[in-house]
């Protein structure tokens, strides 16, 4: 008998606005192409196809300038240099940063995402990393620069495949890549999730909580989750399996509705 698990329920582009679900099928064809088209490959980061669901590095230069205001950790403000290194492949939107030179928005994002993990969940160096639905690997590529151990990343597998080609391109090998259909057993010190849990139906959190997220001492999820009905029923489970589970407004906003972080401890 095998010991993998196959992701149940669905996944919606556009939590809101049904309508907007081809977005989700657009973005996975763009993968794939991306992955084979190098043309393609070389500008990723800002094709309309791809920033429909992953748009940070085409933000403007006042989301860079906001969200570096939030970097306060003295260790990720000397990385951010390390960090910028992945901005040579996909052609994202670069801006200048006294000390830091060029970097782009969405490098600046990660970095303030990983400020914002240490500040409440504490030091993660050496951790084990799992994270659901990780764009084409900008966070992962942050964490690991940062001192993180191992990154497991799921995704569906057109994604799978950009966050390799993307990561083994800057010469990561400490990752894994499990496509949502081939979920294995593990245990990891944190799992994260940014934008991407909270796009999932009650069958697809269920799943998720059941198979990944309860084997993990901490989580950290970005929530673009605006229904009560939904938010209720992922914080009731959540905490059956956790003693700590708290939620927190987004810092900078990124969407005219309201936003937030959620944080989970054993």
């Amino acid at each position: 008998m095998s010991n993998t698990k196959t992701y149940e329920g669905e996944w919606s582009a556009d939590p809101i606005d049904d309508k907007e679900a081809h977005y989700g099928n657009d973005f996975f064809n763009f993968c794939y192409r991306a992955c084979h088209d190098e043309n393609l490959f070389k500008e990723f980061k800002r094709h309309p196809q791809f920033t429909s669901i992953v748009g940070s590095d085409v933000r403007s230069k006042r989301y860079a300038e906001d969200w570096l205001s939030t970097i306060t950790n003295p260790s990720i403000q000397k990385l951010l240099p390390l960090f910028a290194s992945g901005d040579s492949i996909g052609s994202p939107d670069l801006y200048e940063v006294e000390q830091v030179g060029f970097i782009s928005p969405g490098t600046v994002y990660h970095a303030s995402i990983l400020n914002d993990i240490i500040d409440k969940i504490g030091d993660i160096s050496n951790f084990k990393v799992v994270e659901i639905g990780p764009g084409y690997g900008g966070q992962a590529k942050v964490l690991l620069d940062y001192g993180v151990k191992h990154c497991t990343l799921i995704d569906v597998k057109h994604v799978n495949e950009l966050q390799k080609k993307y990561l083994t391109g800057l010469n990561y090998s400490n990752v894994d890549f499990w496509s949502n259909k081939n979920i294995k057993q593990d245990q990891w010190d944190l799992v994260i999730s940014n934008w991407c849990l909270s796009e999932f139906d009650k069958q697809g959190m269920d799943f998720y909580i059941k198979e990944v997220i309860q084997n993990c001492k901490f989580g950290y999820f970005l929530m673009n989750m605006w229904d009560e009905d939904r938010k209720s029923f992922l914080l009731n489970e959540l905490k059956k399996h956790f003693t700590t589970v708290e939620t927190y407004a987004e810092g900078i906003k990124t969407h005219i509705n309201e936003n937030w972080v959620l944080i989970i401890k054993k």
